[in-house]
């Protein structure tokens, strides 16, 4: 959350808890996610548990609290959303060597890759006033991203995702919603509602503008690309459910009540269920087409514990959950707020039992986004207040 962003306990730890939603502080937009904040999910065998060993920590930039990774897990990008930001590119080849820095005017909020790995979207918010934008960038040579475009996207873009067949890109806009707890209510009831755009990749045209209200955040597709599911965090947090054939976004939610401030969400390999690591303790788990619940536990050691959570990742079969464990470390700390829990760990969940399997796995402080690579190997972890990111193998023993 480079930008001063309420800390939404991530979604890359940027909204949180009821009263973090009113603090608003210079840290990475943690956030959302997959791969495009369409949660990317882990390729893990289905024989093994994972090792959960680190291999390396990589200094980044500052308060870096998303990541992408190419088709070819050889190129991770980490948006540093400090104020202003960056982007840095890790070549994995050389020892997850940093090849290049990318520096961005602006608060660096989410990262999208399209399918074939060649473009790289970019959603930010203005450092100062202006429009929130889309950067769009050729990264044919991931060593020298260029800028090729620039979409206009609302005043708060937040997380995107690309269409499963490559022609469109979703992008949530919380528009006036963070800015309520900084503008007086005049200014904010001039500020459009929350809305999902939605442009053509090939064009990079605007096709739709998706009226969801409240602070839509997080996006991904669901039903083999007939659905987009929207986490709204307005209220507690909720589901909503935008038909992508018509455009239209389903009168009812889900889950309301039941997603309390949630950090962010993830969607299992079939895109037929989704985990919501709450704002704090819990993981709820929905039906991803129509948000029914099915079930919520704790995925902390103890009720005793407070630990507010990052952006969670799946295994693609869809047995662990892997749990960042961000409460209780700087960013608590820059808004002045008391939390429990380690700050520097993720935990790695059965999801059919709800129980942490093994040890913690010691990162750096403030975890506040999960990332697996597409080969299923590879497990990275944005370390906010550390600048840093841990480098984990998660093959089978």
């Amino acid at each position: 959350m480079k930008k001063n962003i309420e800390i939404r306990y991530n979604l890359c730890a940027k909204l949180s808890p009821a009263l973090l939603t009113l603090v608003f502080v210079s840290i990475a937009s943690l956030g959302i996610p997959v791969l495009q904040l369409q949660a990317q999910v882990a390729v893990v065998g289905n024989a093994g548990v994972p090792k959960n060993t680190v291999i390396t920590t990589v200094t980044v930039g500052q308060n870096p609290d998303c990541v992408v990774i190419s088709p070819d897990s050889q190129t991770v990008y980490v948006a540093n959303s400090n104020s202003p930001g960056s982007i840095s590119v890790i070549d994995v080849a050389s020892k997850y060597t940093v090849e290049a820095t990318v520096n961005i005017s602006n608060n660096v909020m989410f990262l999208a890759l399209s399918l074939d790995g060649k473009t790289l979207y970019v959603s930010e918010s203005p450092s100062s006033s202006g429009p929130g934008v889309v950067e769009v960038y050729d990264v044919t040579t991931p060593g020298s991203p260029t800028l090729t475009t620039t979409l206009t996207a609302g005043h708060y873009p937040q997380s995107m995702t690309v269409s499963p067949d490559g022609k469109e890109l979703y992008v949530a806009s919380g528009e006036g919603g963070l800015l309520r707890a900084r503008e007086n209510a005049s200014n904010v009831a001039a500020r459009p509602p929350g809305v999902v755009y939605v442009f053509d990749t090939a064009t990079n045209k605007r096709m739709n503008k998706i009226v969801c209200n409240g602070f839509p955040f997080q996006v991904l597709f669901t039903d083999n690309g007939k659905q987009v599911d929207v986490l709204n965090e307005a209220g507690t947090g909720f589901i909503q459910f935008i038909k992508t054939a018509s455009g239209t976004v389903s009168p009812s939610t889900r889950a309301g009540g039941r997603i309390f401030h949630p950090a962010g969400m993830v969607s299992d390999a079939n895109g037929t269920t989704l985990y919501f690591a709450d704002g704090q303790d819990y993981v709820t788990v929905c039906n991803a087409t129509n948000g029914a619940l099915k079930k919520t536990f704790l995925a902390v050691s103890n009720v005793f514990n407070a630990v507010f959570f990052g952006q969670p990742a799946l295994t693609l079969n869809g047995i662990y959950l892997y749990l960042p464990y961000a409460g209780g470390g700087g960013m608590l700390k820059a808004a002045n707020l008391s939390g429990g829990g380690p700050g520097n760990s993720v935990a790695m969940i059965d999801v059919s039992t709800g129980k942490i399997v093994g040890s913690l796995i010691t990162v750096g402080n403030d975890p506040v986004w999960a990332q697996v690579s597409p080969d299923g190997n590879t497990l990275y972890v944005c370390n906010a207040s550390d600048g840093t990111v841990s480098v984990i193998d998660i093959r089978p023993k």
